[in-house]
């Protein structure tokens, strides 16, 4: 995962140093609610000026389809 996202999503939940995998899901993550969807989102598109469509935004359901968005948006 890059270093960026890690930050942000670091950032986003208040989680400490340990690891992070890219599988984890709401289920993994406390405060990953709606409300922290929304964050996280926000965070994201904050951090690297883009912009998710509702449709993106939906299909969120792990920190890995996160990065695919990203790849997506940004093959570089």
């Amino acid at each position: 995962m890059e270093k960026r996202l890690e930050t942000v999503i670091r950032q986003t939940f208040n989680l400490g140093k340990g690891r992070i995998e890219e599988a984890w899901t709401s289920d993994d993550i406390m405060g990953w609610d709606s409300m922290g969807h929304l964050a996280l989102i926000t965070a994201v598109e904050r951090e690297f000026n883009v912009r998710f469509e509702i449709e993106e935004m939906l299909q969120v359901k792990s920190l890995k389809d996160i990065s695919g968005i990203l790849k997506q948006k940004d093959p570089n």
